[in-house]
């Protein structure tokens, strides 16, 4: 059977996710899209690294 694009939604559910949003989040330096596991199945995760003052180790 083949699955067309009007059955997407239907298959899928809701969208969870917009381009937009995440194209928003990653305009940002030092922000990147991370896999996670949860009993669900899975997810996708945004990380943030910052810098902070502080002295080596």
């Amino acid at each position: 059977r083949t699955v067309k694009r009007k059955d997407v939604a239907l298959y899928l559910g809701k969208r969870r996710f917009f381009d937009e949003e995440i194209e928003e989040r990653l305009e940002n330096p030092g922000v990147a899209i991370g896999l996670v596991w949860t009993e669900a199945g899975g997810d996708i995760t945004f990380f943030e690294a910052t810098r902070v003052p502080g002295n080596k180790g």
